[in-house]
Formats: C-alpha cells, structure tokens, sequence
C-alpha cells in the first residue's frame, strides 16, 4: 500500500518546496537507521562472544536473588518463537508496504536472549543460534524500512518535482 506524499496546505511555492526537501532529508536518514541496529547488535554479540568480559560478575548473593535461571531449551524455544513471530511480522509489515515498526525494541529483546544464555551458563553452545536469529531479523527489518524509505521518497520526490513545474503555482 502506497501513502501518498503529504500534499502541502501553503499556498506559497518556496514554502511547499522546502517542506518537501525537510521531509525527503527525514526520509534519507530514516532510511539508514536499520543498518545502525545491526551494527549495535553486532557491538552486542562481540561482547557476548567474550562472555560479557567487559561486564561485573553477577554476586552471589544477586544470583540467589535472581533465582535459579530458566531451562535451557525454554530459552532456546522461546527464540525460535521469537526469531519466527518477529520474521512474519515484519513480512507482513512489508508486504503490505506498512511504514516500520519499532525496530530498536528487536535489539533489546535479542540482546536479552544473550543474557538469558549467559546467565544459565550455556551462552557458548547458543551464541551462534541468537547470532543468526538477530542478523535475520535485524536484516529483514533494516531491509523493510530501506524499502518502505526508498519509495516515500521517490513519492516525495515526484512531488518536488511538480512543485518545480511552472504550471503548478496554479495548483493547489
């Protein structure tokens, strides 16, 4: 489904024009905040890859706290469901031509995987599992608003382009 570009109320065409260019600048920065969230993930599994090195051990009196961490394989089900749920979702958004979600929430969920594994112990027989699941989603979701950017702003750009025509200080 295609939006159509935000038509301007001004009747001025220097104002209509530079309301455009401002929303085809937000359009071109929004458009690159996908490939920013890999890149925070990838920051992310490099500290999880060391084991989390760089940060303080949990007490033990904090592990006591926290209790006992969940099974294994829940965690490791409660990733394929979450690796699959967030995969459909962001198909559909694409399909669909819906403008992105919240993506950045896809970084903190993964990065909690990470923890979770970390702190049952198993982080290494499970790093490359939420390794995979984090690049896909993240990749599909930098993809989608990629694409989801790339047409507003050919949309947007064809409207500039009428607001340049001499015959379009008639329209309105």
């Amino acid at each position: 489904m295609q939006t159509p570009p935000h038509q301007s109320s001004s009747p001025d065409p220097s104002r209509r024009r530079q309301e455009a260019q401002a929303r085809i600048n937000r359009l071109r920065d929004r458009a690159s905040r996908g490939i920013w969230l890999v890149a925070a993930f990838l920051a992310v599994s490099i500290a999880a890859s060391r084991g989390f090195d760089l940060l303080p051990s949990f007490s033990e009196g904090a592990r006591r706290w926290l209790g006992p961490a969940p099974p294994v394989r829940m965690i490791q089900l409660a990733l394929v469901g979450y690796a699959f749920s967030a995969s459909v979702l962001i198909l559909s958004r694409m399909a669909k031509g819906d403008p992105p979600g919240r993506n950045y929430l896809h970084l903190f969920y993964l990065a909690a995987f990470f923890g979770f594994f970390h702190f049952a112990e198993s982080l290494r027989e499970n790093f490359w599992a939420v390794l995979v699941a984090g690049v896909t989603i993240l990749g599909l979701a930098a993809y989608q608003g990629w694409a989801y950017c790339a047409e507003q702003l050919r949309l947007e750009e064809e409207l500039l382009a009428s607001y340049q025509r001499p015959d379009s200080a008639d329209e309105s």
